[in-house]
């Protein structure tokens, strides 16, 4: 619940003496009174704290949020774009477009909140003509990036695809390893294409 969030936030505030934090949800503005809620409390209870917001889906914003999120403390914001190149997106599967993605920039840079955006390139399709677009676009949003190489996980429409039009590099279970021990992402697969 909000109060239950507000009521941790505290207890690190006055046990780690925090003076900045980072919600580290996939997707913060799911439910957004919820999220208004939690930027009331914040207020409300005078936390006096800056935080971020590691994941927020672009169609799950409002004015009156941004509005409550800044007021509440949030300096930055990150989108989960994915994909940039119309066709690639379409195999996303968020329900989203990438017209609603450049609607919330727009509306997050009125409000002055910092906007970064999670991106994957090696999805359904790709090649290396749409990563170009795919970079173009963010480009276009003038807003940051950080990539990663799509990793294909069993029972998902990715590694389904994987197996029938690329090769495999290492095993899922060898990539995932890599994942955790690395800091560089490891490519678990390739396409005739890319």
């Amino acid at each position: 619940s909000p109060e239950h969030v507000i009521r941790e936030i505290k207890e690190a505030k006055e046990k780690y003496r925090v003076s900045s934090i980072t919600f580290w949800d996939d997707n913060f503005s799911l439910d957004i009174n919820r999220a208004k809620r939690i930027c009331d409390l914040m207020m409300k209870e005078n936390l006096n704290l800056k935080y971020s917001l590691a994941g927020v889906r672009a169609d799950r914003l409002d004015d009156e949020l941004l509005r409550k999120l800044k007021e509440s403390g949030c300096t930055s914001v990150s989108i989960g774009i994915e994909e940039g190149d119309e066709e690639i997106f379409k195999y996303v599967g968020k329900g989203e477009s990438l017209e609603d993605i450049r609607k919330a920039v727009i509306m997050l840079k009125k409000h002055e909140i910092f906007i970064s955006s999670y991106m994957i390139t090696g999805l359904i399709n790709s090649n290396y003509e749409s990563f170009l677009r795919s970079l173009k676009y963010v480009e276009s949003l003038k807003i940051s990036a950080h990539w990663n190489i799509a990793f294909p996980l069993p029972l998902t429409p990715l590694y389904d695809w994987v197996q029938k039009n690329g090769r495999f590099l290492m095993t899922v279970d060898e990539g995932f390893r890599h994942c955790m021990t690395s800091k560089n992402p490891p490519v678990v697969f390739d396409t005739p294409d890319y």
